[in-house]
């Protein structure tokens, strides 16, 4: 498998996948495939630890809807995950951090395709780990 992989993090990229990087994120999709998988990576400006406070804060939810997160843990970086559809798109949002970086992902497609390339999209997350890791 290739690695795919920004600054702040990398994963293991699924077999056909491909990788696209501009000034806001990193996008990975399959040429045939659904969906896209888009990463964008920050630190705090000070270089302080990211928080879940941090996190639930960048979701913009009101608290009243933040019951409406699950709670993860993918590789290396943990946080949370909102899944929903909104007229024809599914959506998957998840706010993740490894303590020094903050990952904003998103997963993308037509709600009749929610479930294509859910296990690998999955398996991918699941090998997000920090560089500096190793």
């Amino acid at each position: 498998m290739s690695i795919a992989s920004g600054e702040l993090w990398e994963l293991q990229l699924a077999q056909g996948w491909e990788m696209e990087v501009d000034e806001y994120c990193t996008t990975l999709l399959h040429p045939e495939g659904v969906g896209a998988l888009q990463i964008s990576a920050f630190t705090h400006n000070d270089g302080s630890e990211v928080l879940k406070s941090d996190l639930l804060a960048e979701t913009n939810l009101p608290e009243e809807k933040q019951r409406f997160l699950a709670e993860l843990q993918w590789g290396d970086f943990s946080g949370y995950q909102l899944i929903y559809a909104q007229e024809e798109d599914f959506w998957r949002k998840l706010w993740l951090t490894d303590g020094s970086a903050f990952l904003f992902i998103t997963y993308n497609c037509n709600r009749d395709y929610e479930k294509i390339e859910s296990q690998t999209v999955n398996t991918m997350l699941s090998t997000l780990r920090s560089p500096s890791a190793d």
